[in-house]
């Protein structure tokens, strides 16, 4: 399915994949939940079976929990050597930036504050120059929520309403600040906020509007806050 996705896209394809986290969603499907050190080594196996079939014409792989036999995938992806591989990381398990090193191509962190991802980034750097890979071309992107406003008196509206809708008080959404390094603040302040993670070494950000009115959201950040992010994508 990847590789159709590419070819039809002319080549727009990133592949972004994860452990696994969430035990509803194995629930819901029926499946087993496994420990974090099996579902890191599961995606790891995936991982390599990923890039076996979209570079190999006959691509086999034999592992623990995931093997394939000359499995069918054509036509192959169109971007050389293959699509992007995104890996997401989440909490601070040092297993995975040294595997997101190895077999990616970019790292998602989610929900971490800048410390989190300085700490998380220096270990993938660790790694790519051990096995002899370029950093500067590894990609580390930021994931998290964002609450804005043009004005003070507006931005507590956007906080009360937001954390109302999700069924939370205001403190509880302001200590997301804190602890996953959501962003809170005036156009301003977001910028200022948002460097901190360019600083630390993020050139790509995936940004989640806590906004009552999304397109307006979108346009002030558009207008006032991107273009004071230089550094970033």
């Amino acid at each position: 399915m990847s590789a159709t996705l590419d070819v039809i896209s002319q080549g727009r394809l990133n592949l972004g994949i994860g452990a696994g986290w969430r035990q509803e969603e194995y629930d819901a499907y029926g499946m087993f939940f496994p420990k974090t050190r099996e579902r890191i080594k599961q995606l790891e196996e995936s991982l390599r079976i990923l890039k076996t079939m979209w570079t190999e014409d006959e691509p086999t792989f034999r592992g623990k929990y995931f093997s394939i036999e000359k499995a069918v995938c054509n036509p192959k992806p169109i971007q050389e050597p293959h699509p992007p591989l995104w890996v997401g990381i989440m909490t601070g398990r040092k297993v995975m930036p040294r595997l997101a090193a190895t077999l990616a191509d970019a790292v998602n962190f989610t929900h971490n504050p800048p410390p989190a991802c300085k700490e998380k980034i220096s270990l993938i750097e660790q790694h790519l120059k051990t096995i002899e890979r370029p950093t500067e071309h590894f990609t580390k992107s930021w994931q998290g929520y964002v609450t804005l406003a043009e004005t003070q008196s507006e931005l507590q509206q956007n906080i009360t309403t937001m954390a109302k809708s999700r069924g939370m008080s205001k403190d509880e959404l302001l200590l997301e600040e804190k602890t996953k390094g959501a962003i809170i603040g005036t156009s301003e302040e977001c910028a200022q906020k948002l460097e901190e993670y360019v600083d630390v070494g993020i050139n790509y950000f995936i940004l989640i509007f806590q906004m009552p009115d999304q397109v307006e959201a979108l346009k002030l950040f558009s207008r006032e806050v991107l273009p004071a992010i230089s550094k970033a994508a």
